[in-house]
């Protein structure tokens, strides 16, 4: 059986309408938004499709939504199935969906035969822009290089201080960031941060990821004998989101703040699993409390009173500091990479020099000493993310962009193409 034979076959056992198949291994299915005459068509690329939403999905999802509210058809491409939920919940935003087996950015060249798919949906549909939901996608911008169909990039990556990705690509960042720039006629950015790595000779447009504020309306209730500090990873913590760090932590705070309890939420990894060991051995902190996974945002922000983000790689965004503080929990958090651009130090959370484990315990201890600072902190950090980081922020954002990028083009669609008979 074939590669997409499979894809569909899995996809109409969940009860799927499956649109027409290219013989090119790749998928149309329709989407449950009419194609609007006269308005310009957008190829929306997503990189990633998991099991669980987790910050790519999410981001695109929040992509979708914002330009429900722009005068713009979009099409979403697929590398992969995997998550139903997801595929329906895209489907509902767009006129339709393609699945296409293209890879993420690594040292093996482009491939040639999905680069000519992508020129035949491009020409299809009259897409008018090609939109990456990442740097790490090439095939979809190659061939609306050679279409000439404008490109717009969301740089979500500092790349400039991602030494694992970098070795991906095989690369280096300056190398990487010159193809970025090459391959798009437009830069949208999630922060200040990185959009800094990307400005060369043009610039970039920066359009900050959003929060569902409403859904994180989460009491924080303080037990002032014993006050949750949480560090929170969906992938699971591991070193690089800083565990040495959060048992380093616990360990001086045994005697100056007793009533600190550290909470591990998220999948078990296998330095997790060492650590429950050394529990059992009494190496491990016994202030230490391993949580597991939590399938929402609103179900991890319940579990603790402030959200500790400890990650040793610079993180572009922020998506657990902002959902913390939308949650109410003030954050203690590094002093680098965009998370300065979301906390005012000493107001909504605290920031520390980058892996001053000594600066992270005199902000623990200030807390449990005055446990009544947390949710003061906690409500103008909530302030802080609806005024600047809501859904309808991003959506106008993305809208002044595009309306720059429709508006620089003239960009019109000329006529709708027939999806139905798509092939």
């Amino acid at each position: 059986m074939k590669y997409w034979e499979i894809i569909a076959d899995n996809l109409k056992k969940a009860g799927w309408s499956l649109g027409c198949v290219s013989a090119l291994n790749s998928g149309y299915f329709h989407g449950q938004l009419k194609l609007a005459k006269g308005r310009p068509v957008a190829l929306l690329c997503a990189h990633a499709c998991g099991d669980r939403l987790l910050g790519a999905e999410r981001s695109l999802l929040d992509t979708l939504d914002a330009l429900l509210t722009i005068d713009v058809n979009v099409i979403v491409s697929l590398p992969q199935t995997g998550n139903n939920h997801y595929l329906d919940a895209i489907r509902e935003r767009s006129v339709g969906v393609y699945i296409l087996p293209y890879r993420q950015w690594d040292r093996s060249p482009e491939d040639d035969v999905v680069i000519e798919r992508f020129i035949e949906i491009i020409r299809q549909h009259k897409v008018n822009v090609v939109d990456a939901n990442t740097i790490m996608l090439r095939e979809a911008l190659t061939a609306a290089r050679k279409c000439d169909v404008t490109t717009v990039i969301h740089a979500r990556e500092i790349i400039s201080h991602d030494e694992a990705l970098a070795e991906q690509i095989g690369l280096s960042a300056e190398e990487i960031i010159a193809q970025v720039v090459a391959r798009s006629d437009y830069i949208i950015a999630n922060s200040e941060a990185t959009a800094k790595c990307f400005r060369r000779t043009k610039p970039v447009h920066v359009v900050p990821n959003a929060i569902d504020v409403g859904e994180l309306d989460v009491p924080n209730v303080v037990d002032r004998t014993e006050i949750r500090f949480g560090i929170v990873s969906s992938n699971g913590c591991d070193r690089k989101k800083g565990l040495c760090d959060l048992i380093d932590l616990a360990r001086r705070c045994e005697k100056i703040a007793p009533n600190a309890r550290f909470l591990i939420i998220g999948h078990e990894t296998p330095d997790i699993t060492v650590l429950e060991s050394d529990q059992w051995e009494e190496k491990c902190p016994r202030n230490v409390k391993f949580v597991g996974y939590r399938e929402t945002p609103r179900e991890v922000m319940a579990e603790a009173n402030v959200i500790l983000n400890l990650s040793h790689f610079a993180e572009s965004f922020g998506r657990t500091v902002a959902e913390a503080m939308a949650a109410r929990r003030p954050v203690i958090a590094y002093n680098w990479g965009a998370l300065p651009e979301l906390i005012r130090d000493g107001e909504t959370s605290f920031l520390a020099n980058y892996r001053n484990v000594d600066e992270l315990t005199e902000r623990v201890k200030e807390l449990c000493e005055n446990p009544d600072v947390i949710p003061e902190m906690g409500q103008r950090g909530r302030v802080f993310i609806s005024r600047h980081y809501s859904p309808s922020v991003l959506a106008k954002r993305l809208k002044d962009v595009y309306s720059h990028i429709f508006g620089a083009a003239r960009l019109v669609s000329s006529g709708p193409v027939d999806i139905c008979n798509v092939e």
